[in-house]
């Protein structure tokens, strides 16, 4: 009876590619699947980091400070580069004041956020995939492995 030949190093077990290619598919959908950012308008495109942003936030009815700031504070995460208000905000509270809500000043909001495509995140994003691929990939080629030794096969040549 004749041995079977030893596999290459390089060569890839079938359900190891499946399991890959189901993975690539996975992270391009999250990726490239719109993100919506409440109380924004529009979508963040990439995963983990947004690579790209389409926002808008348009509010019709008057805010005051206290509702306008965690939507300011946002945007200026999110990168706005848009900003106008039909009445200028008052200063920020001081902290621990209290304000009456009745009296503060009230205004109009818009702010748009439309990033270029973002480059860092971009590398990151695809740094973050290509290792979620190979490490998936790896995992998967040393259980095959195993198996195959414990069988008594040679699973690839020295």
């Amino acid at each position: 009876m004749t041995e079977a030949a030893p596999r290459p190093w390089f060569q890839l077990y079938l359900s190891t590619a499946i399991v890959a290619m189901f993975a690539t598919c996975v992270l391009l959908q999250l990726n490239l699947y719109p993100r919506e950012r409440p109380p924004f308008d529009g979508a963040c495109y990439g995963w983990p980091y947004d690579s790209l942003r389409r926002l808008s936030y348009t509010h019709a009815e008057t805010l005051t400070w206290n509702e306008y700031q965690p939507i300011f504070d946002e945007a200026e995460h999110l990168g706005a580069t848009h900003e106008s208000f039909s009445t200028p905000p008052t200063d920020p509270p001081a902290p621990g004041q209290v304000l009456d809500l009745d009296k503060q000043p009230r205004f109009n909001i818009e702010i748009e956020c439309n990033s270029g495509l973002d480059q860092k995140s971009l590398a990151w994003d695809v740094g973050i995939g290509v290792g979620i691929v190979l490490a998936l990939t790896s995992a998967c080629e040393i259980i095959q492995r195993r198996r195959a030794i414990r069988k008594g096969h040679v699973p690839y040549s020295p």
